[in-house]
């Protein structure tokens, strides 16, 4: 099938090992995804030198990435995720100067993330999550400007994130660095990414100092996801984040839970998105009444206040909370919660 363009066996139960596949000059997208295949990556995948779609993913495949994967200079898409794939990134991905898509998530890659994909500058999308990655996050990523989504949840990285991060990455709309090591102060920069959707770097344990006001900037802002860490609030100055988060009126989920947030919790808590699903502040050093406006959130399904030293009676504000769930027919689920009587 010399002029075969395009080859789509995705999604059916087929097994055994990658078949040698000739010399498809014309070959463009190869799809053998969402199968059974084992083994490893043969390197005469190369021999369809125009290819611009290798897709692999959700297969039993083992070994390291081949490093003549880096001849197939027209490639757009490499899918590799959801293998069993070993070894490092190898650093001559950085050669295919095409690539706009690296997903290469939920194997068990291990070492840096090679300076080299910093030359990838029409890199679109770089999926490395649930892998088990060490060292930065280079400051050489920061070339990629067309760059969308930079996805590296559950991974081993440390240190803290390139300051200068948001002021070189304009298109990015997803950032997920949750459970790493990370640590340092949130970025002011990020602020400067004005496409930012959602922001994820809970379960690192390591960011620290204030929440940054700058945030409130994003005004597509959607998701913000910064529990588990140990982020500070102790005054009207350090709190200033949740009043600038008002802005942010499309954000559905904040969460805070498992920070060094500490104080009476701010009234303008209410002045949040009227759009808010989700919002943890649970195991703080929060104490006092809890704001009546928080009862103003009626699309809420989760709040989340445990383990803080709340007072006071249950009032009015789980009454607002409650009667807007019974007009929207929708069901709250709650948090374990304590209060001090």
């Amino acid at each position: 099938m010399s002029y075969l363009a395009s080859l789509d066996l995705s999604t059916n139960r087929f097994s055994g090992q990658i078949p040698p596949l000739g010399d498809l000059q014309k070959l463009h997208f190869l799809d053998l995804s969402y199968n059974m295949l084992q083994g490893k990556i043969p390197d005469a995948v190369t021999n369809c030198s125009n290819l611009q779609g290798l897709y692999l993913a959700g297969n039993l495949l083992v070994g390291e990435i081949p490093k003549k994967v880096a001849l197939l200079s027209n490639l757009l898409d490499l899918w590799l995720h959801s293998n069993n794939l070993t070894g490092a990134i190898p650093s001559e991905l950085g050669n295919i100067t095409t690539l706009k898509q690296l997903i290469l998530q939920a194997n068990q890659l291990h070492g840096s993330i090679p300076e080299e994909l910093g030359k990838l500058s029409n890199m679109s999308n770089l999926l490395l999550g649930g892998n088990m990655l060490s060292g930065t996050i280079p400051e050489a990523l920061l070339n990629l400007s067309s760059l969308q989504q930079m996805d590296m949840p559950f991974n081993m990285l440390h240190g803290p994130l390139p300051s200068k991060m948001g002021n070189f990455l304009p298109d990015l709309r997803i950032l997920y660095l949750s459970a790493n090591m990370l640590g340092g102060h949130i970025p002011e920069s990020l602020a400067n990414a004005s496409e930012l959707q959602s922001i994820e770097l809970g379960y690192n344990f390591g960011f620290a100092g204030k929440i940054p006001p700058s945030l409130a900037k994003l005004r597509g802002l959607r998701t913000l996801g910064l529990n588990n860490n140990n982020l500070e609030a102790e005054d009207s100055q350090s709190w200033e984040f949740l009043d600038a988060l008002t802005n942010c009126t499309r954000l559905v989920r904040l969460s805070l839970y498992g920070n060094l947030l500490q104080g009476v919790l701010p009234d303008s808590v209410g002045n949040l998105s009227s759009n808010l699903e989700y919002l943890t502040l649970g195991s703080n050093m929060l104490y006092g009444l809890v704001p009546s406006s928080i009862g103003n959130f009626h699309k809420l399904n989760k709040l989340d206040l445990q383990n803080n030293s709340f007072t006071g009676v249950i009032g009015g504000w789980i009454e607002n909370m409650v009667g807007g769930f019974i007009h929207s027919e929708q069901p709250l689920q709650w948090a374990h919660s304590r209060f001090h009587w």
